[in-house]
């Protein structure tokens, strides 16, 4: 499947947040709704969703193989790390609970975790290197299920046990996007929750994987049944920014983002709110460029540089976004779409 590869044509320079972005969108499988992403390079990306469908492009996206594990077409598969075109580890939203892993490209799957509680629910699952990697399921009673794994995802253990801190009445993790979930190199992992009912906002739960130690810290986002922080950022530590709101009402710009500058301590709502919900968030640094954070949800893109003031750049709206280590953006959505924007 070619791409045009549309380019941004401006007569007058524009700060990059104020830049229209004209996404090259292609829709591969119609039927399907994509909600992981994981970019390798400005090749390689695989992505997964609904119906058991995984895919990647080892060629920038003129082409898409079809990886899904033929063992499991009905389970959604909502989050997904890959190490380069080889390798690669996903986890599925609904029971079972289970994490997959491929050596061959996807030609073949083994699983490497189950979970057959029917309250497991994977949220989110993140690498912080080849070989250590976490993933959090909603809660199992009042106990969030955190697992981690020391080699690659072989192998996968128990995070926490009766240490984090216990769920709030209906608390759960969105896995809207697999972007609930952040971890740091120096092991600070952070969780954006919602869907708590009988306390006005959100909360993120900060822990470390060196510590048994867990915070639970109020950010200015509402929760409730529908509503709360469904992506984190952290990769510009100690700077940190959510993105939320109510999924049942996508362009309501309310309690939509906000900024910590304190690794997430303290946290203070937008000035200027993106154009409605916002289910993904990312970070991108294009060459010669000043880097620049970027926002999705079904009705739209906004872009900021600081997380305070956030302006809508385009029209087209997706459920994930990532950024390749050259800045450039992938995003995927409902209709089988996939996204790619390359700066110029």
């Amino acid at each position: 499947m070619a791409w045009s590869f549309l380019m941004l044509v401006s007569l007058f320079p524009l700060p990059l947040c104020a830049q229209a972005i004209e996404w090259d969108v292609q829709a591969i499988r119609a039927e399907t709704s994509f909600r992981g992403l994981y970019v390798c390079n400005d090749d390689v990306a695989w992505l997964c969703g609904g119906k058991g469908s995984i895919y990647k492009t080892i060629d920038r996206g003129k082409n898409w193989i079809d990886c899904s594990p033929g063992s499991f077409p009905m389970l959604e598969f909502r989050s997904i790390y890959a190490e380069d075109a080889q390798i690669a580890v996903a986890a599925s939203a609904g029971v079972p609970a289970i994490l997959l892993k491929t050596i061959d490209g996807g030609k073949s799957w083994k699983e490497v975790y189950r979970n057959d509680s029917p309250q497991a629910f994977f949220d989110g699952l993140i690498f912080r290197s080849a070989k250590d990697g976490i993933a959090v399921s909603d809660p199992i009673g009042d106990s969030w299920l955190l697992v981690n794994t020391t080699d690659g995802g072989d192998s996968w253990h128990d995070l926490v046990k009766n240490n984090c801190p216990a769920s709030l009445k209906s608390e759960a993790a969105f896995a809207a996007s697999n972007g609930s979930l952040a971890y740091s190199d120096d092991g600070f992992i952070w969780l954006g929750t919602g869907g708590a009912t009988g306390q006005p906002h959100a909360s993120l739960l900060i822990g470390n994987i060196n510590s048994s130690k867990w915070s639970r810290i109020d950010t200015p986002l509402v929760t409730g049944e529908s509503s709360g922080i469904f992506a984190v950022d952290f990769s510009q530590y100690p700077r940190g920014i959510i993105v939320g709101g109510d999924y049942k009402k996508e362009a309501s710009p309310e309690s939509a983002a906000a900024y910590s500058n304190d690794g997430g301590r303290t946290w203070t709502l937008s000035n200027k709110q993106p154009s409605g919900f916002r289910s993904s968030v990312a970070f991108a640094k294009p060459a010669g460029k000043p880097g620049i954070y970027i926002t999705v949800g079904p009705n739209g893109t906004d872009a900021s540089t600081d997380g305070d003031a956030w302006n809508r750049v385009s029209d087209d709206g997706f459920h994930a976004i990532r950024t390749s280590p050259s800045g450039h953006l992938w995003a995927v959505g409902s209709g089988g779409r996939v996204g790619r924007f390359e700066w110029k």
